[in-house]
């Protein structure tokens, strides 16, 4: 190629349409076409203007052959303007054939309108080699779409003639923010464990404050025989990070790989699949009950399409992957709401995570997870967060796709944690050497990830970053894809690279640094506001505690729970204010959140409240926190509001109870709890 050293030097012809003709550019199909156009510019006089496409892949393209070295990083823009729709989404590409392989690389992607013009920008790496075509496109509308471009750029990025590798002066990543920031570790028997590695300790004490385990915790490692739970590597672990001021992410109670063999071979019908299944995560969370801050329950249960991996028709990441689930093969959809009931059963505040890959860019695949953990929420089944494993390369996701992603289940309010975070630098083959412009571009990469984590994540949705391995030897990525790698964020030797700088830049300038930390504290440095009411999920098997709010019968019950084995049943209720009531003793002035979940028992639908009466010097005194909510004998529902506790002289005494229904209805109650705000 004949690039020129020069990064203020425009590699491309015509790129703002002032020629008042589109020299140079062409369509990458034969329907489309690109006219100048007078109508609309975003600089100058002219731009550029598409029309007659029949597909959203259609564009207006420039070729890019001999114009660029190889292993030089190029900064590449363009600017987009919708003719005749007023929104859609936009993408600047470019296309590289190389034998008989043609790649399609996203460089940015945005939502333009036909108002203003949107800004498209991102970084190409030139490591593709023995090219025979390459070239810069813009796509993404819906056939019939015309769209106006103009200002389009490609330069040699600065960092391409670094000669020395940029300093590393963070000190501690954990030390930039709140929120959890982990690191997976091999440990047990493993030559490069943890426990038997100084250098290792050093580096994931000095910046690390949650630990994930490689291995250990998976199905073959916890129970390699049935019934036989071998528990002493992970203990080892656990109790590693607890003496070191680390917390623990657990990974992981259900997954399609590495299962031990009575489980792959296991004869029995659905039911005993599910019971087989079922006493593994209860076995396993229940162990670790109040030890870990969060289980990844299920990893990695969709393909490529969004469908279920009841067979496997994707390439996933790694030959393990190309395998169906034998969970979903003999239990269906369902074995994973199964697994995160039980999980909740047997640790009753542990965070519990789906987890999955390539979701930080596959639409259909993340689509297809939210809607399950919608449907989750709306049927409460117990969920608190997605993980996005984050196994990712220099040339993508780009920042603006990645953001849309992440919104997705910020919008749910559930939990969003960067599980097993490596970018790879060499996915091509093509590099043998780490230099400075390669360790730029990883450094620019992690910080980008971090930052829109930061900038799109609400503190308290925030679960945390884990990198998936502390130094370069140590990672998977080599086994993976068979190509020396650089992917992490410490070298062979556990000494910093620039990566650990850009992530640490991207902590320092958080751009919700002065919201509120997440109330439930991760890192457990604090105790959670202790809920002030006892027995609230009836799991001592009994009622203790519990008392009817006029005639009301108050029961233990097995046959419906929301959590756990037990609930609590109100009956023989002779009015609708009748119910199950709990008293509590609450600070004046204080403000509370209150919640319980209520299910019909005899009844299709109702009305139900979640009150609190309180009596002091000047009488008695009924308030609602959530007030004539609709329920129904099919779902579970959550009652839930704020109560600010005003007293008059002295609290001669308060009960928070459930009422509502008509008369005669019976309901269950589970999961109460008052909790100071």
């Amino acid at each position: 190629s004949g690039g020129d050293d020069s990064t203020s030097v425009e590699l491309l012809e015509n790129p703002d349409f002032e020629l008042g003709d589109v020299t140079a550019w062409s369509t990458n199909d034969g329907t489309s076409s690109i006219v100048i156009s007078s109508e609309q510019a975003y600089t100058g006089t002219y731009s550029g203007k598409i029309t007659g496409r029949t597909a959203s892949w259609n564009a207006p393209i420039q070729s890019l052959v001999g114009k660029l070295d190889q292993d030089k990083s190029y900064l590449v823009s363009a600017r987009v303007k919708l003719a005749n729709a007023d929104n859609a989404q936009v993408k600047l590409s470019i296309r590289v054939t190389s034998g008989n392989d043609t790649q399609y690389l996203g460089i940015a992607s945005a939502e333009a309108n036909s108002s203003d013009w949107v800004a498209l920008s991102g970084n190409y790496s030139n490591n593709i080699a023995n090219q025979s075509d390459i070239a810069i496109y813009i796509e993404g509308p819906d056939a019939g779409v015309d769209y106006y471009i103009d200002d389009i750029s490609v330069k040699l990025d600065p960092i391409s003639n670094l000669t020395d590798f940029t300093p590393v002066t963070a000190q501690s990543l954990k030390s930039l923010t709140g929120m959890n920031i982990g690191v997976a570790v091999p440990a047990g028997n493993a030559s490069n464990s943890i426990l038997s590695s100084t250098a290792r300790q050093t580096a994931s004490q000095n910046h690390f404050n949650q630990l994930s385990a490689e291995n250990i915790m998976k199905m073959n490692a916890i129970q390699p025989s049935q019934g036989n739970f071998t528990f002493a590597d992970a203990d080892a672990l656990v109790n590693y990070a607890a003496n070191n001021g680390m917390s623990v992410h657990g990974h992981v109670l259900v997954w399609h790989s590495q299962v031990p063999n009575w489980m792959q071979s296991f004869n029995g019908d659905k039911s005993q699949w599910i019971a087989m299944m079922e006493d593994h995560v209860y076995q396993v969370a229940s162990h670790f009950s109040g030890k870990l801050a969060s289980w990844d329950v299920v990893n990695e249960a969709f393909n490529e399409d969004g469908s279920y991996r009841s067979i496997a028709v994707d390439n996933g990441h790694g030959a393990d992957q190309r395998q169906a689930s034998i969970w979903h093969q003999n239990i269906g959809d369902e074995f994973i709401a199964l697994a995160f009931k039980k999980a909740r059963e047997a640790d009753a505040n542990v965070d519990l995570y789906y987890n999955d890959y390539n979701i930080s860019w596959n639409e259909a695949k993340l689509d297809a997870i939210v809607n399950m953990a919608a449907n989750f929420i709306d049927n409460n089944v117990p969920i608190d967060g997605i993980g996005f494993q984050m196994h990712i390369n220099s040339n993508g996701p780009d920042k603006a796709h990645f953001a849309k992603q992440l919104k997705k289940v910020v919008d749910l309010g559930l939990k969003v944690k960067l599980t097993e975070l490596d970018i790879q630098m060499n996915s091509s083959g093509d590099l043998d050497t780490f230099t400075p412009f390669v360790a730029e571009k990883q450094k620019q990469r992690y910080f980008d990830i971090v930052s829109t984590y930061l900038a799109v994540v609400p503190k308290n949705q925030r679960g945390g970053i884990t990198v998936w391995g502390i130094g370069d030897a140590d990672s998977w990525i080599q086994g993976l894809t068979g190509n020396t790698d650089w992917p992490l964020l410490f070298d062979d030797n556990f000494n910093p690279k620039p990566a650990l700088q850009g992530f640490a830049d991207a902590l320092a300038a958080d751009p919700r640094a002065d919201e509120p930390n997440l109330e439930d504290n991760q890192d457990n440095t604090t105790t959670p506001a202790a809920n002030l009411v006892t027995n609230s999920d009836f799991e001592s098997g009994n009622t203790h505690n519990w008392f009817g709010h006029g005639p009301t019968s108050v029961e233990i019950e097995s046959s419906e729970v929301n959590a756990g084995q037990y609930a609590a049943k109100a009956s023989a209720r002779t009015d609708s204010w009748n119910g199950i009531a709990h008293n509590i003793n609450l600070t004046p002035g204080e403000t509370y959140l209150v919640t319980a979940w209520i299910k019909l028992a005899n009844a299709a639908a109702d009305k139900a409240s979640l009150s609190i009466k309180l009596t002091d010097d000047a009488g008695d005194h009924y308030n609602s926190a959530a007030y004539q909510v609709e329920v129904s004998n099919d779902n579970w529902t959550k009652l839930t509001g704020e109560y600010t506790h005003t007293v008059s002289g002295n609290d001669l005494g308060t009960y928070v109870y459930i009422e509502g229904p008509a008369s005669g209805v019976d309901y269950y109650i589970d999961n109460i709890s008052v909790v100071a705000k």
